[in-house]
């Protein structure tokens, strides 16, 4: 009988990254109790843009229930303000465009090798199936202005090819996928300063870009050798047991691993850094991709 093993964007990358990494994450299915900034705002804006869309683009119900959601505290007023400015921007262009079906989740099969069947899963953040569009939401600090080295890594994006196949899975006419990418707005709340003029502070900085990502037939067969090598690296790995560390990638572009303390300070799993993954892929249940995993 043949185990179902799922491979994602994310974890695909973790794998990449480090294979201990992966392991901790995946099979151990450990997290940081700490959840990033980058990763905080984002899995919060994401939930707002799929209300908004459930709302029948509806800009004035959506900002009315955020205002009126209980996990919104003293703390993160600053980022329900922020997250009210990316609405604005998405409303003032997309505000007509009230097609498609937010959070699709999808499982497209990969391969079978040595009696596992090899999964890809993923969310895509919006399809519609009759004009033929994916859309897909993220966020960064990075500078996303025309021709900026976010936009050239965009376009080669492996996941824009992942989740282009599995529309088209769904829909054989899939003509295009686009990013709706959203510039985190750093701004910190200044002494004596309103709340109103922090608001018009930070929509004056906010920034959305929307770029049409071609797919090319070199781009699928290049995702479909690496889906194999993933494949056949991952099995390599769950039969022999063995999950390297790769001390290269400890301090990452964006900062410590997560598991800098167990790997290199012999913190103990249980000290209170870490905690149990609630599923072995949490990045399902909202994936908004931040530059975090970029």
């Amino acid at each position: 009988m043949s185990n179902i093993v799922t491979v994602t964007h994310s974890s695909k990358t973790t794998l990449e990254t480090c294979p201990y990494k992966y392991y901790l994450s995946y099979i151990a299915g450990i997290k940081s109790a700490q959840t990033s900034y980058p990763l905080r705002f984002g899995s919060m804006l994401h939930k707002w843009l799929e209300t908004y869309h459930n709302n029948d683009n509806d800009l004035e119900v959506t900002i009315q229930q955020l205002q009126s959601d209980e996990s919104i505290t003293e703390d993160n007023t600053t980022d329900l303000i922020k997250v009210i400015c990316c609405l604005e921007l998405y409303h003032n262009r997309f505000a007509d465009d009230k097609e498609g079906i937010a959070e699709i989740g999808f499982d497209l099969e990969l391969m079978k090798y040595n009696n596992n069947n090899y999964m890809f899963a993923g969310k895509m953040d919006l399809l519609d199936s009759d004009s033929g569009i994916i859309k897909e939401f993220k966020t960064t600090e990075k500078d996303i202005a025309d021709g900026s080295p976010y936009w050239q890594e965009a376009f080669l994006s492996p996941q824009c090819v992942g989740y282009y196949k599995a529309a088209l899975e769904m829909s054989s006419d899939i003509k295009q996928l686009q990013y709706i990418v959203f510039k985190r707005v750093m701004l910190r709340l200044k002494k004596n300063e309103t709340i109103e003029q922090y608001t018009a502070r930070v929509m004056e900085n906010s920034e959305m870009k929307v770029k049409t990502i071609p797919i090319t037939k070199s781009m699928v067969e290049k995702w479909q050798q690496e889906m194999i090598d993933t494949v056949k690296v991952l099995d390599f790995f769950y039969s022999n047991g063995i999950w390297p560390k790769y001390k290269s990638q400890c301090n990452g572009k964006f900062g410590k691993c997560p598991f800098y303390a167990h790997c290199n300070l012999d913190a103990d799993l249980e000290c209170g850094l870490y905690i149990k993954k609630e599923r072995q892929h949490e990045e399902l249940e909202l994936e908004l991709e931040t530059d975090t995993e970029d």
